[in-house]
């Protein structure tokens, strides 16, 4: 169009009919001009005139875009395109993703499901993102326009948390991370001290009576050895069953408890050199903590100071003049404590040591601490396996990488939210506390413990499975039939050690027990084994609008993943594969993320798993939530998401948005009908 506007133009005014010493058009009246000189002058006017048709075109052409597309503005023109050699088709995914997240105007719910959901055939062991194409999503979330984060409260914070949690692989990026979490009050700087306030919660918190293990024995009529799960006694609970009470009483002078700690490393009560080392780390820091109290107070009667004292002195504490006075004294410190004498680590680290349930902080520590309690407690996790930092720890294996990062997630949650989740591990920790006590009402003297002991080592867990279980069909029949799972595991096993302490040494081979809802369970005593009905190990079956429901009905589903994994083969009179693979599909129906692909079964028990927590968290909607409140619970959906997307650890993760209660936790509507159904392989 261009050129023909030239071409009209020219011949417009170069016509040879015209008389030459009219052509003055483009000079001024009065003006002479010689012969020949017109036709370079026509030209010039030519070119003038089409050069102003272009300019008039190029600004209509640039208006005409811009009303075409109103989404788009100067700040988001201006991101860079990191996808520039994107190829793969989840390349363009990811780039889809992006670029639909710097657009305000479209709903984050509905294009990160569609980016989640993608059907993905993938091979075992492959991982589910390039490393390439993680790193094109945090640089493209990196460089988000600060407008955009503005107008989107949700994906703001997405970003910051993106920033700091996702792909911690390198020094660099655990330095940034740690950096993050002390800015949070969430984790102190030294990886070796963060191991150890960890410890304690877990030790001094919820001191579980039993724990399970993976062990080598020869199971009766199986010739020959077989690989099952044992029930062993947990030292680390009578280690600390005396300090921890302490621990929880308010009024116990602080100095008391340090002594305690000291008294247990010189009774030597502790059952291997992790567990000593450990005692003595805890003593160490005890000490230096009273120390900076004793430095800073000396002579101020603080010799009786209560925890509830201690806790309110110690925010007074000025950590610049205190630190010239420990350093200048001789006080025994290691160097991974220096981080208490910044100031804002001292107090959020002192709480998790107290553990309390006041502070909104340390609701979502143990939001976490309850989680992580689970992998050690339920699964084969190789022993002295140690935190480098929140983003890679072995939860992992349970859970994946968006657990792990709960404490991040939760730190921007609003207050009405992480009140409700403190409600909900406070019952929990009662619950478990009161079991606790009432197996140590039935051990009455040192001989029944000894024995007690030494039969729980020994203690065999077999699954009673239900009988003619020939294909899906009648599989669901029978699993429909299950009304409540509420609770189980625990209060039958506590059961068990009732009646058979009350049996003493009767035949006990074989008779039953009548547990929650009419369920049996039988303890062997002949073969020291405990058998539990199968209906107790089906997650998550449990109401969520009720607390006592999650206090075992999380134990009971964490066991079930437990017994399912893979690396934990049982015999053929436990579990088969035929029906592993039927409960698996029973499982996978319910999520419609998987659908139309191929999922693994052991991916279906972990997705189970992780809706349990979801269920835990989802129960805080129930009550009428804010908006404010609806828009942190999708942005806990959104980030999940997101740190799987770039996890090659669990394929499971990447299907957690497809879970129905996922969906209507977070509001996140989605069209899936239309799908196959999944292919368990």
């Amino acid at each position: 169009m261009f050129v023909w506007a030239v071409k009209a133009v020219a011949k417009r005014l170069l016509l040879p009919s015209l008389p030459q010493t009219t052509s003055t058009d483009c000079l001024a009246p009065g003006t002479a001009i010689a012969s020949e000189e017109v036709p370079l002058t026509k030209w010039l006017c030519a070119c003038a005139i089409a050069g102003l048709i272009i300019l008039v075109l190029l600004v209509g052409l640039k208006a005409f875009t811009k009303s075409a597309l109103p989404g788009t503005n100067e700040t988001t023109s201006r991101t860079p395109d990191t996808f520039r050699s994107c190829s793969s088709g989840s390349c363009q995914r990811i780039r889809q993703l992006a670029n639909i997240h710097q657009n305000t105007s479209s709903n984050p719910c509905a294009s990160l499901y569609f980016f989640t959901c993608t059907q993905h055939d993938h091979p075992r062991g492959q991982h589910l993102r390039a490393r390439l194409e993680v790193q094109q999503v945090q640089s493209s979330l990196s460089s988000m326009p600060a407008k955009n984060q503005a107008d989107n409260p949700a994906l703001a914070k997405t970003v910051a948390f993106y920033k700091t949690c996702v792909g911690v692989r390198t020094q660099s990026d655990k330095e940034s991370l740690l950096r993050f979490l002390q800015h949070q009050g969430l984790q102190p700087p030294s990886r070796n001290f963060s191991q150890l306030i960890f410890s304690m919660a877990a030790r001094f918190g919820v001191g579980l009576l039993i724990q399970f293990d993976s062990h080598h024995s020869t199971s009766p009529g199986a010739g020959g050895e077989d690989r099952t799960l044992q029930l062993n006694w947990n030292q680390n609970f009578w280690v600390w069953k005396t300090s921890g009470k302490r621990l929880l009483d308010p009024t116990v002078p602080y100095r008391d408890f340090v002594a305690s700690v000291q008294q247990l490393i010189g009774d030597g009560q502790t059952n291997s050199t992790t567990d000593a080392t450990t005692l003595n780390e805890i003593a160490a820091t005890e000490e230096l903590v009273w120390e900076i109290i004793d430095t800073t107070y000396k002579g101020s009667g603080f010799e009786n100071l209560t925890f509830a004292a201690f806790k309110k002195l110690l925010v007074h504490v000025n950590p610049d003049t205190l630190s010239q006075d420990l350093f200048s004294s001789e006080i025994p410190y290691f160097p991974e404590d220096s981080f208490l004498l910044k100031g804002a680590n001292l107090l959020p680290c002192l709480d998790t040591i107290l553990i309390t349930i006041q502070e909104d902080k340390l609701a979502a520590y143990l939001s976490w601490e309850a989680a992580r309690q689970m992998a050690p407690f339920f699964l084969p996790v190789p022993s002295g396996m140690p935190l480098h930092d929140i983003c890679v720890y072995s939860m992992q294996m349970l859970l994946g990488k968006s657990a792990a990062l709960l404490p991040c997630i939760l730190n921007h949650v609003t207050n009405a939210v992480l009140d409700d989740v403190q409600a909900i591990f406070a019952s929990i920790r009662l619950a478990s506390q009161a079991a606790i006590l009432k197996a140590e009402f039935e051990i009455t003297n040192g001989h029944q413990l000894s024995a007690l002991v030494s039969r729980l080592k020994g203690m065999h867990l077999r699954i009673a499975y239900p009988d003619n279980i020939e294909s899906l069909p009648r599989l669901n029949s029978h699993l429909d039939a299950i009304s409540d799972m509420n609770s189980g595991f625990l209060d039958n096993y506590i059961s068990v050690l009732e009646t058979s302490w009350k049996l003493g040494t009767q035949n006990f081979d074989g008779a039953l027990m009548v547990g929650i809802n009419g369920l049996r369970v039988t303890y062997d005593l002949q073969h020291n084994t405990l058998v539990l009905p199968a209906e107790y190990l089906l997650p998550p079956l449990y109401a969520v609008d009720s607390i006592s429901a999650a206090n075992y009905g999380t134990i009971g589903a964490a066991l079930s993943t437990g017994l399912w994994w893979p690396h934990v083969p049982f015999s053929g009179q436990d579990v088969d594969n035929l029906t592993l693979r039927s409960l698996a599909e029973y499982h996978a129906k319910s999520f419609q993320c998987i659908r139309g692909g191929i999922v693994h079964v052991e991916d279906v028990f972990s997705m189970l798993a992780m809706e349990v927590v979801t269920e835990a968290f989802g129960w805080t909607l129930k009550k009428s939530p804010a908006e404010e409140s609806v828009e942190d619970w999708q942005l806990l959906y959104v980030t999940s998401c997101l740190a799987s997307c770039g996890s090659g650890l669990n394929f499971c993760q990447l299907a957690s948005a497809g879970l129905p209660k996922f969906r209507s936790v977070f509001q996140c509507a989605a069209q899936v009908d239309h799908m196959e159904p999944c292919h368990i392989v």
